[in-house]
């Protein structure tokens, strides 16, 4: 299986928290399930497998946005069962957002050339 890329992740990341911080708002019925799976798979792993990215109480997303991108994309690439669900969010989001997720790929490739940070 081909490693996950950056943008994949980063993908995956922008629908994961819109299912968290906005409890799905807005999401399909299929993508709302792809979303909650890999959240519920990010809960399952232990403590210190995302250091940006664990849920907390309060907060669950970091500022470092990169960081967290990273660090899924850094998992997802040791982790078969996380990397289906990354690869199983970015699949529905594709289908059911399009255009959403077309532009989205371009942002996050205009940043990558010019060297910026990633920001979802």
């Amino acid at each position: 299986m081909e490693p996950i890329e950056l943008t994949v992740a980063a993908i995956a990341y922008h629908f994961l928290t819109k299912y968290v911080e906005k409890a799905g708002e807005g999401l399909s019925e299929k993508t709302f399930e792809q979303a909650g799976k890999l959240w519920q798979r990010v809960k399952g792993m232990p403590g210190d497998t995302f250091r940006a990215l664990k849920p907390a109480q309060e907060n669950p997303f970091p500022e470092d946005f990169e960081r967290a991108i990273r660090e899924m994309e850094a998992v997802a690439n040791q982790d078969l069962e996380f990397k289906q669900d990354i690869i199983d969010v970015v699949a529905v989001a594709k289908e059911e957002y399009p255009e959403y997720v077309k532009n989205l790929e371009a942002k996050l490739e205009q940043m990558k050339s010019q060297g910026g940070v990633i920001n979802c």
